[in-house]
Order: C-alpha cells, then sequence, then structure tokens
C-alpha cells in the first residue's frame, strides 16, 4: 500500500510540475461546453428562400408577408421566371424555392390551392424539415375561409434536388471522408516535433546543416502523403460500403485536399512547437479537432448558429472543405464555382503555415 501511494504522489508531483496541463483540463471543457451550447441545435432556421409569385393577389401577397415575417425561413430573392428560380438553387443562393402559380387565388376558394416547393436536399434531414415547417407555415396563414380550412395538408408539390430519397448517407459519407483526413493529419502532425523533442534528436536536427524550413518541409511531408492516401482508403471504403462515389472531377477534389491538409498540417506543427511532452501535444490536438468539427458544419448547419460562432466559422477550414468535399460529391460542383472555398483555404494554410513556421524558427534560435 505504501509503494502506491508513493507512485500515486510521484504522478501528482509530475503533474503539478506541469503547469500548462491542469490549466487546459480546466478551461477546455468550458470552452466546449459554451460552444456546443450555442452550435448543437438541430432546429432548421433561417432558411434563405426565392419565391415566383404569378398570381399577385391578396393572397399571395399574404403568403409572402408571412414567410417575411418567419424566423423559419429568409426570404432573399424575388424572381420572374421559373428558371430563375432553378437557378437560385443551383448556384447555392437559396435552399428553398417557392412557386405560386397563376390561378392561385382562384382554386384557394374551393380548397384546392397548390404551390411548388423546390428543394437543395444535400442535407435530407434539413431539406425534410424546412418543408414541414413551410406546410405548417401556409396551413396557418390560410386556416380559415368562413368557418373551413382552405388549405389542405399536402397540398404542396416538392421537388428534392440532389437526393430525392433524402438519404442521410448522401450528405454525412463525404463529410466522414474529409474527418478522417483531419484526425490522421492533426494527431501525426502534432507529434511530429514533439516526439523529437522528447527523444532528444532535434537538437541534433538543429545543429545539422539543415535549415529549419528543411527540417519542416521533412518532417511534414510524409504526413502528407499518408493523410492523402488515407483519402484514398476512406473514398474507397465509402463507394464499396456506401455506394458514395464523388459526381465531381475527383482531380480537383485531391488538389483541394492538399491544399486543406496545409492548413491542418500547419495547425498541427504549431502544437507541436508549443508543446513540451506527447501528452500535450494529444491534449491540444484532441481539443483543436473538436472545435473544428463543431464549428464545421458537418453536423449542425453554420446557418443556424448564432452570429458571433458564424463569425468563428470562418477562421475554421474544415467548414470550406466540408463545403467543398459536399458540392463536389454530391452535386458534381466544378472547381471554378468552388473559388471562394479554394481562396480561404489557400489563405488559412498560408497564415497557419507561417504561423507555425515562425515560432519553429524562434524555438530553434
Amino acid at each position: 500500500m505504501k509503494r502506491l501511494l508513493a507512485f500515486l504522489r510521484k504522478e501528482f508531483l509530475l503533474l503539478k510540475a506541469d503547469p500548462l496541463l491542469p490549466r487546459l483540463m480546466i478551461a477546455a471543457p468550458l470552452v466546449q461546453l459554451l460552444v456546443l451550447g450555442y452550435a448543437l441545435t438541430f432546429e432548421t432556421a433561417h432558411v434563405k428562400t426565392a419565391i415566383l409569385d404569378l398570381d399577385r393577389s391578396p393572397a399571395s401577397r399574404s403568403l409572402t408577408a408571412a414567410l417575411e415575417a418567419s424566423d423559419r425561413f429568409d426570404l432573399v430573392a424575388r424572381v420572374t421566371s421559373l428558371d430563375e428560380l432553378e437557378e437560385r438553387i443551383e448556384e447555392w443562393e437559396v435552399k428553398l424555392g417557392i412557386y405560386i402559380p397563376p390561378d392561385f387565388s382562384r382554386h384557394l376558394e374551393r380548397g384546392q390551392a397548390q404551390v411548388l416547393c423546390l428543394l437543395d436536399a444535400v442535407d435530407g434531414t434539413q431539406a425534410f424539415t424546412a418543408y414541414t415547417y413551410f406546410e405548417a407555415l401556409v396551413a396557418q396563414t390560410f386556416r380559415h375561409a368562413g368557418t373551413q380550412p382552405v388549405f389542405r395538408e399536402g397540398s404542396a408539390t416538392v421537388h428534392y434536388w440532389y437526393n430525392p430519397l433524402l438519404k442521410s448517407q448522401v450528405y454525412m459519407v463525404p463529410g466522414l471522408v474529409i474527418l478522417i483526413v483531419t484526425v490522421v493529419s492533426l494527431l501525426l502532425g502534432s507529434l511530429s516535433l514533439v516526439r523529437e523533442k522528447e527523444q532528444g534528436t532535434l537538437d541534433q536536427l538543429l545543429v545539422s546543416p539543415l535549415s529549419p524550413l528543411q527540417i519542416l518541409a521533412g518532417t511534414l511531408f510524409p504526413f502528407l502523403l499518408y493523410s492523402l492516401a488515407e483519402l484514398s482508403l476512406a473514398m474507397t471504403a465509402a463507394w464499396a460500403i456506401f455506394g458514395t462515389i464523388p459526381q465531381g472531377n475527383i482531380l480537383s477534389l485531391f488538389l483541394v485536399v492538399i491544399l486543406y491538409l496545409f492548413a491542418t498540417l500547419g495547425l498541427a506543427l504549431l502544437i507541436s512547437t508549443v508543446s513540451h511532452t506527447q501528452t500535450q501535444a494529444l491534449f491540444f490536438a484532441w481539443f483543436a479537432m473538436v472545435m473544428l468539427i463543431l464549428l464545421s458544419g458537418f453536423l449542425i448547419p453554420v446557418a443556424n448558429m448564432p452570429e458571433w460562432l458564424k463569425a468563428l466559422t470562418l477562421l475554421n477550414p474544415l467548414r470550406y472543405m466540408m463545403t467543398v468535399v459536399r458540392e463536389l460529391y454530391i452535386k458534381g460542383a466544378p472547381l471554378s464555382a468552388l473559388w471562394r472555398e479554394v481562396l480561404a483555404l489557400g489563405g488559412l494554410g498560408i497564415i497557419v503555415m507561417g504561423a507555425a513556421a515562425a515560432r519553429f524558427g524562434r524555438s530553434s534560435t
């Protein structure tokens, strides 16, 4: 028993000797609780909506007004043709398109009114929920004509684009492919330099003819290749198990992933430079990984988050990569249509990798 108590005392003394780890153990859960409390909501809100009103009657205007007053929908466009309505969805400007036919008010009086709903169903759950909210909104708007309901349940014709069967695998599997790459690059990369520190070989590298930049390149390049191999394996497994294959150009996906890995490996390198032990590095990497996933739109759409969290997601490379992989996998979007995400990934990669290289350069002198 005395030996056990002595061993426990030694472990607590080692923990006390590391001032950073206890602080992380206190701060990390608090930060994650704060983010989770606001981000982890499964409600669908602020669905970007466009409307085509060919009836232009008091009834159709009342429906438009109800959409504008609702917190569930953001009416961002009034279009003049069905082609324009479809184009807004194809260009990702809106998630819901509503078509009110010319005879809407006349059929409304007979209790036979119909509208056409076009939904971007890449996220099938969100699309179905948005349609359910819209039906409830219409039923509430036209609740009574005299004493009888005039809008019957199910009298909206709905078309789900890109994922007509609303399968969750269509939406989730491409995201999981990128999560695997993220986990591999962050965990392995964060252990790179700190392992050299613990083994005492980093000092030998620093006095070698290699420059700090060459040391970084030699350290990270194998992890880049390993992450790309994991991407290939994950894509093959997604095809073999779920039948999920990219509708877009596979080469484009690999090129964007390489750009994305500059950001994740840069973050991993930054973690490795500030960590003194592999335990610290793993803790930092785990914390960063959880935050990246929560703020990426993988589980919860970014549109559902409060404004201050939306601002934080702009600094998250996984948010942009998640958009790219889903657009390439599900919609078959060309790379030219994703230039904003590609530009953001490139900028974040330069910033993070530059900060990591600068930190390593200062610590090596």
